[in-house]
């Protein structure tokens, strides 16, 4: 697809439009090897789910389009906080307090993810899912490991086809993740895919090469990174025998938007879900009231590519950010 820059402004600043990243808890039952996080973050209290669903309550009789992504961590740790914060929503949408379109949707693990408990997520609005495979069995169990020391894909597995079986509307993205140790058996991989989920459209397919995003796995990510891993992985893309589509990323991060935060378990607001020890990832926070206090210098400099266009740092615009200064023509907003 193709973006105008009439396309990009839109979609980066429409003030109809919202859209929440929120980490209910920065804890994870998993062990990945290529992890950056440090899980130390406690769940979101019931002080902090106040402040955010008053600032949605605010919000919403204003918007026409909101979204709630949750994201940890692993976000499912944090069900409570998804069961008040969704049901929130949809309280307010139930009464007539916004006719906002509203979707949700969640990056998880899917060890968690068994029928009662989708079920569940289906009826509090989840319905778009992203999973991460690292392969057949034995190298997904080698990478995506559970704090016990035992292997995921199994679980995994069974609940992806107990998915499968249902007849709801709903969306699923299998991450697939690409490194030497599995270059070779990817396709080995989307065949267990495509004889498990049949013509099920739902399910679309995206590969990713692991790159080192800092924290402890950065010597594994050194030696499992793939020399040229986004052209091999469009290129790998092409060979594959799939009728599936394979999703492509939009061009423009949700960091650069202005219309795009991201609400951290301890009321920090972000911008980027891959820097989230770095200071200046951190813009703001959320008050007690349910307004946002945010640092202007810092919104600006992340959404710096709105400005000039530069797709680079539209797509990610946390590179060069600690060097590059705002836009002149960004000092009077």
């Amino acid at each position: 697809m193709i973006f105008s820059s009439e396309d990009i402004l839109f979609e980066a600043t429409n003030p109809n439009e919202l859209h929440l990243i929120v980490i209910p808890t920065e804890k994870c039952n998993f062990r990945c090897k290529y992890c950056y996080e440090d899980h130390k973050a406690p769940q979101m209290t019931a002080e902090v789910q106040n402040s955010l669903i008053r600032y949605i309550g605010k919000q919403l009789p204003k918007l026409s389009h909101f979204t709630i992504h949750w994201f940890g961590g692993e976000p499912l740790l944090g069900l409570p906080v998804i069961r008040r914060v969704n049901g929130a929503v949809l309280e307010q949408l139930r009464l007539g307090r916004s006719k906002a379109w509203f979707r949700s949707g969640i990056t998880t693990n899917g060890y968690l993810l068994r029928p009662e408990l989708f079920d569940e997520l289906l009826g509090l609005g989840v319905v778009q899912y992203q999973i991460t495979l690292d392969g057949p069995k034995e190298i997904h169990d080698s990478t995506r490991i559970r704090t016990d020391g035992g292997g995921s894909f199994d679980q995994i597995w069974s609940n992806l086809l107990s998915m499968h079986e249902r007849a709801e509307q709903f969306d699923v993205l299998l991450r697939l993740h690409l490194m030497n140790r599995n270059i070779d058996r990817v396709h080995e991989l989307i065949d267990i895919l495509e004889n498990g989920l049949g013509e099920d459209k739902r399910f679309k397919f995206f590969l990713k090469p692991i790159k080192n995003l800092g924290g402890d796995s950065s010597g594994f990510c050194a030696a499992e990174r793939l020399t040229d891993g986004d052209e091999l992985a469009e290129s790998l893309q092409k060979s594959l025998k799939t009728s599936r589509s394979f999703w492509s990323p939009n061009p423009i991060c949700h960091a650069s938007k202005f219309n795009s935060l991201i609400i951290r378990a301890d009321g920090r607001i972000a911008k980027c879900t891959t820097a989230l020890n770095d200071p200046i990832n951190t813009i703001g926070k959320i008050r007690e009231d349910g307004c946002l206090e945010l640092d202007r210098t810092k919104v600006l400099k992340w959404s710096r590519g709105v400005f000039d266009m530069n797709p680079d740092r539209l797509y990610c615009p946390y590179g060069g950010i600690h060097n590059e200064e705002v836009f002149p023509e960004a000092a009077h907003l």
